[in-house]
């Protein structure tokens, strides 16, 4: 159990950096807004408390999602894509090893709404689970078509 600034600011600073790699197109604005917006005080903010205890699930859905986020990465098992949707239509998340072979496609349908999201377990097309190492992702979809690297530990 501990209490104080000094207890407060390692696991706030901890959130902030959790939030910065969810979100790398996050500035200090936005961080503050997303953290003050959604604490326990957020609507009674004072001298002795300030916002209150940070709620960084919340802060991390406090704004829109405008690219295609991969978590937890690295990971060690399984990995989600979350991604904007615009329009309903069809997702597919493509991974590729660094040497160009398919590993696996992951398909979806998405609806209407602010984001949606797809999991890879880790494992290949034939449900073998790929070895550790660096690993390319093409997401594809309505308005979307991002590439991101993925570290499997």
């Amino acid at each position: 159990y501990g209490s104080g600034t000094s207890f407060s600011c390692p696991l706030v600073a901890g959130v902030v950096a959790l939030l910065l790699e969810a979100r790398p197109n996050w500035d200090y604005g936005d961080v503050y807004a997303a953290l003050t917006a959604t604490a326990s005080h957020a609507d009674n903010s004072d001298s002795v408390y300030g916002y209150g205890v940070v709620n960084a699930p919340a802060a991390l859905g406090a704004a829109a999602v405008d690219h295609v986020v991969a978590y937890p990465n690295p990971c060690s098992t399984s990995i989600t894509f979350e991604f904007p949707v615009s329009e309903p239509g069809e997702v597919s998340v493509q991974i590729f090893t660094v040497a160009a072979e398919e590993v696996i496609t992951i398909k979806g349908k998405v609806l209407s709404g602010k984001s949606a999201a797809l999991h890879w377990n880790g494992c290949n097309q034939a449900g073998e689970e790929v070895a550790a190492g660096i690993y390319i992702a093409y997401i594809q979809g309505p308005n979307i078509n991002e590439i991101t690297k993925l570290f499997k530990l």
